[in-house]
């Protein structure tokens, strides 16, 4: 018996796929943007808060039918391609002498706990978001339950937690952020009508509205700005997202044929995972040759080589097809 139920259309799971397409692309972007020390990085890693606010709602659609089954389907999907790469990126870089063995990262890896806890590791940086995504992950199933029995306390719970965090958190401030937005998505989820995507996406333009008088670039990397540089993200990825999810049903039929969307949508995980440590750190192909488009384009076709290995290491290990993973 499977362990959950969705409620999507096949023009929402449309809409879906574009929306995790761009979050994946504005992702690889950022980084290549920080590479060649652009501030605008720090505006496109608003697909991480894309991503968040997306696993949100698709959860927010679900009846959980096993507890236990969830968790179980959820960590292996996220779990067997993180710990593969991690696997192999340990030995490379072992093995050339760029990382020196040393159990508290291998414990830190294997617990998933480099979002909170620092590493001598360099290159993959970007995987302290899984540490964030395993708490939401792990509070689905209790929020769920909680919302089944009281309709209308999840959207009670985000505006009490957005109070609670913008009043009273000093440390890991965006991290809570992005747990908070998690809970907003899944609060989307459960009321997704199309008057609802109009009225986020009239909030979230009035709020980014009246941000736009104090925005500079500068600011999103300045630790005194942090609050600032949170709620942008916040209201930027909840404007492309209800834009994105209003708009796309309406002008793309449920009988179009979108197989491209749909193959790379089905490695967006893997490549987040493989990207990050082929433009950033010792494994980083930048410099491959003297032509920087030559080496984006080089990185591109690897990741995605890449990204298929994992995509079909986890099926192999889960024992099915991609819609078993």
């Amino acid at each position: 018996m499977s362990s959950e139920s969705a409620h999507i259309s096949p023009s929402e799971s449309i809409a879906i796929s574009w929306i995790r397409v761009l979050a994946m692309t504005l992702i690889i972007a950022c980084h290549f943007a920080q590479v060649y020390g652009r501030n605008i990085a720090f505006l496109l890693n608003v697909g991480v808060q894309l991503f968040f606010l997306t696993s949100g709602f698709l959860y927010g659609k679900i009846e959980i039918i096993s507890a236990g089954e969830f968790y179980k389907k959820r960590f292996t999907r996220v779990y067997v391609p993180y710990l593969f790469y991690v696997s192999v990126i340990l030995l490379i870089q072992g093995l050339l002498g760029t990382w020196l063995f040393n159990l508290r990262d291998v414990a830190i890896y294997a617990l998933n706990l480099q979002g909170f806890l620092s590493t001598s590791v360099d290159g993959l940086n970007h995987l302290w978001f899984l540490s964030v995504l395993m708490i939401c992950y792990l509070i689905t199933p209790l929020l769920l339950w909680l919302y089944k029995a009281y309709p209308r306390w999840l959207l009670a719970v985000v505006i009490a937690a957005c109070i609670v965090e913008f009043v009273f958190v000093k440390k890991l401030y965006a991290t809570c952020a992005w747990i908070v937005l998690y809970i907003a998505g899944m609060a989307y989820g459960r009321h997704a009508q199309p008057k609802v995507s109009l009225s986020i996406m009239i909030a979230a333009a009035v709020v980014l509205a009246g941000m736009w008088p104090f925005f500079n670039l500068d600011r999103l990397v300045n630790a005194d700005w942090v609050h600032y540089s949170v709620w942008l993200h916040c209201a930027l990825a909840a404007f492309i997202f209800a834009t994105m999810y209003y708009v796309i049903p309406k002008v793309i039929p449920e009988s179009a044929k979108l197989f491209v969307l749909k193959q790379i949508d089905a490695i967006s995980y893997e490549v987040y995972l493989v990207h990050h440590p082929l433009i950033m750190g010792p494994l980083a192909l930048l410099a491959l040759t003297s032509y920087a488009w030559l080496n984006i384009a080089i990185i591109l076709l690897i990741t995605n080589a890449l990204a298929y290995v994992g995509l079909y290491v986890c099926m192999y290990v889960c024992g099915g097809d991609k819609k078993s993973v």
